[in-house]
């Protein structure tokens, strides 16, 4: 019975992995078809969750959940913002919830390193195929910037450091290197930022205090030579203002009560956004616009849970993703959000000390 389960756990994750290369295709080659794809995956996400979890299923749980997607089609459809994609952003975001929940296990943990890995690694071959030219990695991805190349990858490396403190797994330092390579060749400040961090938080994972310290120590030793380097081949050298102050400013300066409660509509509002392309590059400030004050109240329950789990490590990675979500419009909804789902659903098992859910083990 075991043995079945484990391979039956196996084949749902392929079936996960497969959804992380529609996306991907979605991003290479435009957003349609792939997107309902990924909506149609919904279906058989929860069946594969109710097979393997039909002795936990909670009629109280099902009922929240419906409750908060009808909440959420009503708010798209009181929202005067004209998206024609924020109904299916429903479907795919509640898809990605349900992933969340039955990516799990070794073989997942397997998986995800290969694909970090792998991501990372083709970044590098790219810039180095194309001399690191600054504009490199605007051509990866179809109509997204090199900004939210280096977003991916934070995010997928994000979900590998969250499984292998899940499964308390070695955090392997190569990836992080590359991360933070590739957030500098593909120019992008915050990139660079929130893969230090991540960097910083895995040589002290990896090595404990003293030889932590002892890295610091050289690193600050060397910090004339790091801040130089920084400067020449990043946007740091266009200095550190920036328009996404003035596009937030914009957006929520004269709000009536209705714009509240329902979202705006950035063509009516918001000339310097309409001017960006319509996109306040901001992803709480987007997702307002679809869904009014429901997606507000949404994630900061969410970010709530995360933070009365008291889990320094958690909070932190939550943190980073949230600082990413501010200063681009690509997730809430959208399936990077798995990484944030991800991280909450944890919150909560791990607060009820159940570690069925990505142990992939029974109690």
């Amino acid at each position: 019975m075991l043995q079945h389960y484990i391979s039956l756990q196996k084949v749902i994750n392929t079936f996960c992995i497969l959804q992380f290369f529609i996306f991907i295709a979605s991003l290479k080659f435009g957003a349609d078809p792939f997107l309902y794809f990924l909506a149609a995956c919904l279906p058989i996400n929860i069946a594969l969750y109710a097979y393997i979890n039909r002795s936990r299923l909670s009629l109280v749980n099902i009922i929240i959940t419906i409750i908060i997607l009808m909440a959420f089609f009503v708010s798209a459809y009181l929202s005067p913002h004209p998206y024609p994609y924020k109904y299916l952003a429903i479907l795919i975001g509640l898809s990605t919830f349900i992933l969340s929940l039955i990516f799990r296990g070794e073989s997942a943990f397997r998986m995800l390193f290969y694909f970090t890995l792998i991501s990372n690694v083709l970044i590098l071959y790219t810039g180095y195929k194309y001399q690191f030219n600054p504009d490199f990695g605007n051509n990866i991805f179809i109509d997204n910037s090199r900004n939210i190349v280096s977003a991916y990858l934070i995010f997928v490396t994000i979900y590998y450091l969250l499984f292998c403190y899940i499964l308390d797994k070695k955090i392997s330092l190569s990836i992080l290197v590359l991360l933070f390579i590739n957030c500098l060749i593909l120019y992008g400040r915050t990139g660079v930022v929130l893969s230090s961090l991540l960097l910083v938080y895995g040589l002290y994972k990896r090595f404990g205090n003293i030889i932590f310290i002892g890295v610091i120590s050289t690193l600050l030793i060397s910090l004339n030579f790091i801040y130089k380097l920084i400067i020449d081949s990043t946007n740091f050298a266009t200095g550190i203002d920036t328009p996404r102050t003035i596009l937030f400013k914009e957006y929520i300066s004269g709000m009536t009560t209705e714009d509240i409660l329902f979202g705006r509509s950035i063509q009516h509002c918001c000339s310097t956004i309409v001017a960006y392309s319509n996109n306040p590059h901001n992803s709480f400030l987007m997702g307002h616009s679809f869904y009014g004050l429901t997606h507000t109240l949404l994630f900061f329950m969410i970010f709530t849970v995360i933070l009365w789990s008291r889990n320094l490590e958690l909070i932190f990675f939550s943190l980073i993703i949230f600082i990413r979500y501010s200063v681009d419009s690509f997730g809430l909804f959208g399936f990077p959000d798995l990484v944030l789902f991800s991280i909450f659903t944890y919150s909560l098992y791990e607060n009820k000390q159940d570690k069925f859910y990505y142990s992939g083990e029974k109690n």
